[in-house]
């Protein structure tokens, strides 16, 4: 499992970051990069995270989303443009995602972008 997955299924995510935060003893912005993808987790970090979430994340699990955030031909994302610059990813994609999870984030583009009754 994806530890942002894991994040959002917490019943309090904001309270379960922080907890996740305080055991690695990293700054925040280092484990949001974890948690995204933005940076690669090292393997000392990698055992801690799986021990804090009982084995449902693996370390190997964090390496792919490391992986799949730097492969950028083999993604698509939304992000908000804030001027001339573009913001953190809202939504992303891989290309050998599942047929669902690629209906999921076109509905999701939907959605975001108000498209009449969702249709795609």
């Amino acid at each position: 499992m994806k530890l942002i997955d894991w994040i959002k299924e917490q019943s309090d995510s904001r309270a379960k970051k922080q907890e996740l935060i305080a055991f690695l003893g990293k700054s925040e912005a280092a484990v949001t990069a974890y948690i995204y993808g933005y940076r690669r987790v090292p393997d000392d970090i990698s055992n801690k995270i799986s021990q804090f979430t009982g084995g449902e994340v693996s370390a190997e699990a964090l390496k792919e989303q490391y992986q799949i955030f730097n492969d950028r031909d083999g993604s698509f994302a939304l992000s908000p443009l804030k001027g001339r610059r573009v913001g953190k990813p809202i939504l992303s994609v891989c290309i050998n995602a599942s047929h669902d999870e690629k209906v999921n984030f076109l509905t999701a583009v939907a959605n975001e972008i108000a498209l009449e009754g969702g249709q795609l």
